[in-house]
């Protein structure tokens, strides 16, 4: 597995999808396993989430904290431009 250090903010669910979704096997990253989409939109970390209310367009976005240091985060350590 690639090896990462998440920023000590970031909850054990928050790591664990990353993880999973960054996984270089791609026989073990979400997303691309038997369940498919699946494994990502059942994972503990979107448990709050009503799909069918996002897919109607009945969800508004926020803007909290957690996700402004989420997505800073996520730039600045070039999670989602890692060559694997």
């Amino acid at each position: 597995m690639l090896q990462f250090k998440f920023p000590k903010f970031f909850s054990s669910d928050l790591r664990d999808l990353l993880e999973h979704m960054i996984q270089k096997d791609l026989t073990r990253r979400y997303g691309n396993l038997v369940n498919g989409i699946n494994d990502i939109k059942n994972h503990n970390w979107f448990h709050e989430v009503n799909w069918l209310a996002v897919l109607e367009k009945k969800v508004m976005p926020t803007r909290d904290q957690s996700t402004s240091k989420v997505k800073v985060a996520l730039m600045s350590y070039n999670v989602l431009t890692t060559t694997c």
